[in-house]
């Protein structure tokens, strides 16, 4: 169950009559959310989608080798190359599974966070950089599941 009260027009979670199809949130209510068919779930419904690293490819992210951390991170610029986001399942200092570390188009750090969630790495950018990362439904159809 997802607080509504995270929630955001725009953001993915699952629909509750098909957990494998993303729904995106049109309305945001007291009692749940609404998508853009006029449909409306109650917010005892709603689930998130967890992110992987199928759907932050899908996403646009690129996949990177961090050789001093014998690890890999995924890389996604905006089409303007304004923003800069750096994604890791590592250094995080919370029981979060995914980092976002955010630089402008200069490489200033300009935010950070840590995030399970598809709908709270949106948050996170949106809040950060005033821009949203161009997620279709067809993007995340079926990814969380692989």
């Amino acid at each position: 169950m997802i607080d509504v009260h995270d929630m955001m027009v725009g953001n993915f979670v699952k629909d509750p009559c098909d957990p494998c199809e993303p729904v995106e949130v049109y309305k945001v209510y007291s009692f749940g959310i609404g998508n853009n068919w006029g449909d409306y779930y109650d917010k005892n419904e709603i689930e998130p989608i967890p992110v992987t690293k199928e759907i932050l490819k899908e996403i646009g992210f690129e996949e990177y080798e961090d050789l001093p951390l014998e690890g890999v991170f995924y890389r996604y610029w905006d089409k303007d190359y304004k923003y800069k986001l750096d994604v890791r399942d590592f250094w995080t200092n919370s029981q979060r599974k995914w980092s976002v570390h955010i630089d402008n188009g200069d490489c200033n750090t300009i935010g950070s966070g840590e995030f399970d969630y598809v709908h709270e790495l949106q948050n996170l950018v949106r809040t950060i950089t005033g821009f949203s990362l161009p997620i279709t439904k067809e993007m995340i159809y079926g990814l969380e599941s692989r």
